[in-house]
């Protein structure tokens, strides 16, 4: 029999196998190798009806892979005293500085300079990416190159302070709070891991689906910024309490789903008293503290970013993009700088003008969206003081681009769309009470926002190539509706 003799390669996989084994739960290392007993009940078990049964492949792939991703999503696995990170160190400077013959070679080649990178940040901040990384050199047959980054969906919710005790806040009486695939949470009381945060019976942590009907939750005693305390006590009395009770992040309560002892948590949301300093808070709809996502965007420094305001605004009056800009303002330091805004209200001659003619004030210049500059510069930009004479094109680096639409009639509708507002007057601004759509409403809508991208997109399209990705798109639209910009800061 013939000797085999280990590579580098495989030395490097073998000690990062061992490290990642003891990092696994007790319950996927006995999916993957049955102790003696369980292999012994297991053989008993056979022909019966019950007994002890071994895992279908789907069960140890769910296992595996909840494990894998606790491991990636904490912290740096490089930092860790029992990863082999010195022996790695000498493979990663090697590959960095390697002249590449191959595809292979050069993605190594990329993949070393970008841990790297990442290694010499201080503090460690994407600890997500350099753990992925590094699993992706190990194994690349196991964790290869996603072909392309699926979005990250956050939730927006509202934690109230209706009773809070920040005076400055005694307006507005909520804070953001938002649940993500990675962490739940907000910059004010701090983030959890999704995974650990509000654990049920079943140990399982908070769902999407939980997320987003805390997120739709409207009805409730506490409204933030809408609450009024005759209104928080009725619907309280009412039991109309579509609100959700869940474990402060800032506590040891976060992993528990709900409070133990219910006295406290209605006393607080019948009288108006939730805040974010005991063990549980008190979430419910987004819009109750903003109602477009600008605000954790930001937070996040997007850099471009899409708004469709759906809220029902008859009037034109904005009021969900003027708060979200102010809040941007106020909390984050960052001024947001919209020239002007085309889409208007429906004129009350309308009926006089006929289909197909536009209101007169948009057909003079024909936006279909409004474009604005996120001015990051302002916060970010490093030496301020000496940079007041640069140029735009100069802070395009911080700067971020903001695309704002609303539905709204310009006259160049479909037929179907056109008549359909002929008959409702308050059509696209109908009220959000109303659930129940018809299909004649519902085909209008979508009928109605097609038309407006549709129109967005042919108007690029005039400045750019045949066919536009979404780099393309911001880029065309930044230069199809150029937004004049003040230059101080």
């Amino acid at each position: 029999m013939n000797n085999v003799v280990p590579t580098e390669d495989s030395k490097y996989e073998a000690m990062v196998s061992a490290y990642l084994w003891n990092r696994l739960s007790e319950r996927t290392q006995r999916f993957i190798i049955p102790s003696k007993d369980e292999e012994g009940k297991s053989k008993k078990a056979k022909g019966k009806s019950k007994g002890v049964e071994t895992p279908t492949l789907e069960q140890l792939s769910y296992s595996l892979l909840n494990d894998l991703n606790y491991i990636i999503q904490g912290e740096s696995i490089y930092d860790d005293e029992d990863f082999p990170a010195n022996e790695l160190k000498g493979k990663i400077e090697e590959l960095a500085s390697q002249e590449p013959l191959g595809e292979t070679e050069r993605h190594e080649k990329e993949l070393a300079e970008e841990i790297q990178k990442l290694i010499k940040q201080e503090p460690r901040v994407e600890t997500l990416r350099l753990n992925r990384l590094l699993l992706e050199l190990i194994y690349p047959e196991v964790f290869g190159p996603a072909e392309m980054c699926k979005p990250m969906h956050i939730v927006n919710i509202t934690l109230n302070l209706v009773g809070g005790k920040k005076l400055a806040w005694q307006d507005r009486q909520a804070e953001s709070f938002t649940v993500s695939a990675l962490h739940s949470g907000s910059y004010c009381v701090g983030y959890r891991n999704s995974h650990e945060y509000a654990l049920n019976n079943d140990n399982e942590a908070i769902s999407l689906g939980t997320a987003m009907a805390i997120s739709g939750a409207a009805a409730s005693p506490n409204m933030g910024y809408y609450s009024s305390t005759f209104v928080t006590f009725l619907l309280a009395l009412f039991n109309v309490r579509l609100g959700w009770w869940l474990g402060n992040p800032k506590k040891d309560s976060y992993k528990q789903a709900g409070p133990t002892f219910a006295a406290r948590p209605i006393i607080a949301e019948t009288l108006g008293l939730t805040d974010d300093e005991h063990p549980y808070v008190y979430l419910s709809d987004g819009g109750h503290f903003e109602n477009l996502g600008l605000y954790e965007m930001v937070l996040r420094r997007c850099k471009r970013i899409v708004i469709s305001d759906g809220s029902a605004d008859p009037d034109f009056g904005f009021e969900g993009l003027g708060n979200a800009i102010s809040k941007v303002r106020v909390d984050l330091g960052v001024p947001i700088e919209i020239e002007r805004i085309f889409m208007l209200p429906r004129d009350e001659k309308e009926s006089e003008r006929g289909y197909g003619v536009m209101n007169p004030d948009f057909a003079k210049e024909k936006k279909f969206c409004a474009v604005g500059r996120i001015c990051y510069s302002r916060v970010d930009r490093e030496n301020k003081d000496d940079e007041r004479e640069k140029k735009d094109d100069e802070r395009e680096e911080y700067d971020g681009i903001l695309i704002y639409i609303k539905a709204f009639l310009s006259g160049t509708e479909p037929v179907d769309v056109y008549n359909y507002a002929k008959m409702h007057k308050l059509f696209p601004h109908e009220s959000t009470a109303d659930q129940m759509y018809s299909e004649s409403q519902f085909e209008s809508y979508r009928a109605l926002g097609l038309h407006i991208v549709d129109k967005i997109y042919w108007m690029i399209k005039k400045t750019g190539d045949v066919r536009l990705n979404l780099e393309d798109f911001f880029s065309s639209t930044k230069h199809s509706f150029p937004t004049k910009m003040d230059d101080s800061v």
